[in-house]
């Protein structure tokens, strides 16, 4: 049952919705697919500061293939859906500093293996 406690009715949708995708994604054993459009990776790409004036498109895929799935649900939030950090701690229910710490590891982690690529 939904209780206000400060965060709005459509963050607490939303995570039951996200965690009955993933129940369903783990009883069947399917892999999730992630819809982006090019101009979605280029603000991805744009955000990794890559070295390279245009990161292949391949290689940002192939990074986002390696992300554990609360990593890529946390990208996936932020620049696929274009919430703001405050939107996706409500959703995850975590505090928005800690959804700027995992945002921050996570593009991390991306850009070092684009620069080991």
């Amino acid at each position: 049952s939904y209780r206000s406690e400060g965060f709005a009715f459509s963050s607490w949708l939303f995570r039951i919705a996200i965690s009955e995708i993933s129940n369903a994604v783990k009883k069947d054993k399917t892999e999730r697919a992630l819809r982006a459009q090019t101009v979605e990776l280029e603000h991805l790409n744009d955000d990794l500061e890559s070295d390279q004036s245009e990161l292949r498109m391949g290689l940002l895929k192939a990074m986002l293939d390696r992300l554990s799935e609360s990593e890529l649900e946390l990208i996936e939030m932020r620049y696929f859906e274009k919430r703001k950090l405050k939107d996706v701690a409500e959703i995850l229910e975590i505090s928005e500093g800690n959804a700027k710490v995992k945002m921050h590891r996570i593009m991390t982690k991306m850009k070092n293996w684009a620069q080991n690529q």
